[in-house]
């Protein structure tokens, strides 16, 4: 379990980091978006509020997850200019996707086991790596 928080964190770095150099690109187009923030910020507070009785010794672990993946979903939100680029909706949509399979392995993990958790946990993972990589691509042919 350890390994595969360390690798999806891993992971959420490096989207963060992709996320904020497309935002860079796009900065006098955006706006705060505050109640995608307000979103975020609810459900990620209140979802590490629903894990923490059972974390014990994984709790600041998983506390530093919990905060790289919700900064991963506010740069996602805040990267694009949705209206003139519709890839962006397709990253925003993996982003929850890949946090929506994150909140059920830590559900399963830490709070009661979701029959087929693990097939979900899969599916949507995989189909948000994947809706990644094709709003990255779209956005990368809009570039050359």
């Amino acid at each position: 379990f350890t390994f595969g928080l360390i690798a999806f964190l891993i992971a959420h770095i490096f989207y963060v980091l992709f996320f904020v150099k497309i935002g860079k690109q796009n900065l006098d187009k955006r706006k705060i978006k505050y109640p995608a923030l307000l979103l975020v910020l609810i459900y990620s507070i209140g979802f590490y509020w629903l894990l923490y009785p059972n974390l014990s010794s994984l709790a600041v672990p998983v506390l530093i997850y919990s905060v790289l993946i919700s900064l991963m979903l506010v740069a996602c939100i805040h990267a694009f200019d949705y209206e003139k680029q519709n890839f962006g909706w397709v990253c925003l949509a993996g982003t929850i996707l890949f946090a929506v399979s994150d909140s059920i392995l830590a559900f399963n993990r830490f709070v009661e086991e979701i029959p087929l958790g693990g097939v979900l946990v899969i599916l949507l993972y995989g189909m948000g790596q994947l809706l990644i990589t094709e709003g990255a691509l779209r956005n990368l042919r809009r570039l050359s």
